[in-house]
């Protein structure tokens, strides 16, 4: 999975912003709430809020593990996810997020 379609996926989002932190770390925010990290440095790992029935099941892939974030999980491989499952989980993180 190509790094940049997750962040056409995020920026999509109605209201979505983002900034660097730390350097590292591309963040994507609604209302000024992360809903999506994502490592500037190689390979990229993508970080995201999950809703709680949805955390065993990604964990359970290779290359997914939890996040030190409460409900959030890492994607250390970017290729555990099909685009479709990343539209798909990141459209619910920010859901989640903004309370939609």
């Amino acid at each position: 999975m190509e790094h940049k379609i997750i962040e056409h996926i995020c920026t999509s989002l109605k209201g979505t912003t983002q900034d660097i932190k730390f350097g590292t770390e591309y963040c994507f925010r609604v209302g000024n709430k992360l809903f999506c990290v994502k490592t500037l440095d190689t390979p990229h790992q993508v970080s995201f809020r999950a809703s709680r029935g949805e955390i065993g099941k990604l964990t359970a892939r290779n290359g997914i593990v939890k996040d030190q974030q409460y409900n959030w999980v890492k994607v250390k491989d970017l290729n555990a996810l099909s685009e479709r499952e990343w539209e798909y989980y990141l459209r619910q993180s920010y859901e989640i997020i903004s309370g939609n």
